[in-house]
């Protein structure tokens, strides 16, 4: 048995519900461009309005000028007992800029408001049933991979990633598919089960395939050019290894994936 990565955010036999089909070279695309400040792991924590500040200086001022803007608005609106849906403004237009550095900070600074205030709550779900994909996708995207929203109300959580399953968008389905595995919330199993019979595109397909099978069972095996390799959840991510086909037969699945996620624990 062979380590081969490790990933940090959010019976006796086997049998085939613990399969994955993977299309040759079929590999999760990361979510963010190379210039991302949150892209770093499965599960970023929150990063402090200094850094903020510091690392949008160094920003094309197309960019650096909405992320200051955004910035320069939260910390206005984080000690009010109360916001407005005209307070966010900023916030929003952020989330719907087209550079990802820009509507990353948006998103993070107007989830961190959602945590305690309603009208930034009814923001985000304004802009999970906007027209415009993007808007759709930076904020499912977002859901899981900031430890903020690791803080938002179960029901709220669940109320997102269920429209996103049902969203046109292939990759907002992906990532709905994602954030549902992410914030482990084991009672949208269901949801994900009915859409994986549902869907037809290969892309978001795999996705729901990949998370919903973390989710359920903790685990899952795949063959990489013919080899078994077996992808486990922990509580900080999830790990992969590499095993051989006799562990398959003889039945030693379950004592690997105890094992590798004693290791991680």
């Amino acid at each position: 048995m062979t380590r081969q990565k490790s990933c940090s955010p959010t019976g006796s036999s086997l049998s085939n519900r613990y399969h994955l089909h993977v299309p040759d070279g079929r590999r999760e695309r990361a979510p963010f461009d190379t210039n991302s400040c949150l892209e770093r792991s499965e599960m970023s924590s929150s990063v402090d309005l200094r850094s903020y500040r510091t690392w949008v200086q160094g920003l094309p001022p197309a960019q650096r000028n909405p992320a200051k803007s955004a910035i320069d608005k939260f910390c206005q609106l984080q000690s009010k007992r109360s916001v407005s849906e005209s307070d966010l403004s900023l916030l929003v237009s952020a989330v719907r800029n087209r550079f990802a550095p820009v509507w990353e900070v948006g998103t993070d600074l107007l989830f961190r408001l959602a945590r305690k205030h309603a009208a930034a709550r009814d923001a985000i779900r304004s802009l999970m049933c906007s027209t415009k994909v993007t808007d759709r996708f930076h904020v499912i995207a977002m859901l899981g991979h900031l430890s903020e929203s690791v803080a938002f109300p179960k029901r709220f959580s669940m109320e997102l990633i269920r429209t996103a399953l049902r969203d046109k968008g292939n990759r907002v389905r992906e990532k709905g598919a994602q954030a549902a595995e992410r914030l482990c919330l084991t009672e949208l199993v269901p949801d994900l089960e009915a859409c994986l019979k549902t869907e037809c595109n290969e892309s978001p397909k795999w996705a729901m395939q990949h998370h919903l099978l973390l989710l359920r069972d903790g685990y899952y095996l795949e063959y990489i050019n013919g080899s078994p390799e077996l992808t486990i959840r922990t509580k900080d991510g999830f790990t992969s290894v590499s095993i051989s086909k006799d562990d398959i037969r003889g039945g030693k699945l379950p004592s690997i994936v105890a094992e590798m996620q004693a290791d991680e624990s």
